[in-house]
This record gives structure tokens, sequence and C-alpha cells, in this order.
């Protein structure tokens, strides 16, 4: 599967010197360890072995450079292109993601916006994020992002530096 992930340049100076790069919970922020850790609950659960680490991410168009947020200003960037097998890859909705980030409800196209959702209702609902259709229909947008657990320097086929 042909996909573009962002790194920082000390992770892909590691990357090309160890052959691999994992997730680093370090760089995740606190107050979104939750939701990380049930995103690897749910890889798990459909077949990716996480290892206790967080997922690496990428999408499936490259990203585009002259965007900010991809990493702290002034930190040296790489996109790199990459090919991973479809297997250890779990795609779901960016924008929908915000709802496990922010523990909200991830609404249907047709659910009450204004029902009072308890927060067993809201951690259940989580799972729309990677049916992808129902997503469209809702209205949370076209961006789909993809995490895996392990990246290989193997599945590098591009690498552009930015940023700095």
């Amino acid at each position: 599967m042909k996909l573009w992930t962002i790194q920082t340049e000390d992770a892909y100076e590691r990357l090309k010197r160890t052959g691999h790069l994992y997730g680093d919970w370090r760089r995740v922020q606190k107050d979104f360890k939750p939701s990380y850790l049930w995103l690897c609950e749910q890889m798990e659960t459909r077949g990716i072995p996480m290892k206790g680490r967080p997922p690496i991410w990428a999408w499936g168009k490259p990203p585009d450079l002259r965007s900010k947020g991809y990493l702290p200003a002034g930190e040296k960037g790489v996109r790199l292109g990459i090919e991973v097998p479809p297997a250890s890859v779990l795609a779901s909705n960016f924008e929908a993601w915000h709802c496990v980030l922010n523990n909200y409800y991830c609404f249907g196209a047709d659910e009450d916006y204004d029902k009072d959702w308890s927060e067993e209702e809201s951690r259940d609902s989580w799972v729309n994020i990677f049916d992808l259709p129902h997503c469209k229909r809702a209205g949370y947008g076209h961006y789909t992002q993809f995490t895996f657990p392990i990246l290989l320097a193997d599945y590098i086929k591009s690498a552009k530096r930015f940023g700095g």
C-alpha cells in the first residue's frame, strides 16, 4: 500500500541506521494517551500486533510541505513515500478521529446531535472512525489517515527533507 509519512530528521536517521522505527510514547501528548491506547487496542483486535507501542501515522497522498503543523516549529523533518503491507495498516477518518481524541460521540448522519450521550455510548461510537463511508455520510470529511505498527527502512521509496 503506497502511503506517505512525516518523520523528524532524527527519526529518519535512526530508521536508516537501525532499519526500523516504532512509535514513541514520549512523542504522544499526555492528554491523548488514552485515545492512542484505544487505537492500539483496535489495531490488536484486527490482528495488527502493536507490542505496547503507539502506531506510526501516514496519509494516502503526499502531505503538502508548505502547510504547518506536521512537526513542532523549527524542527527539521522528512516526508517519506513508503510501501507498507496492507494487512498491517488500519485506515480511519482523520476528522472523526478527533471524536476519540476529545472523548466525544462519533455521530452518524441520522443521529440526534443534541442528545446527551453517556460516556459508554460515546466510547462505543468511536469504532465508526473506521467506517469510511459512514464518516463521509456523517459529514466528517474525506481525509483518511493510516496507522501501522512499524516502519521498516525497506518500505521507503522516496524521501524529501523540509523545515528547520
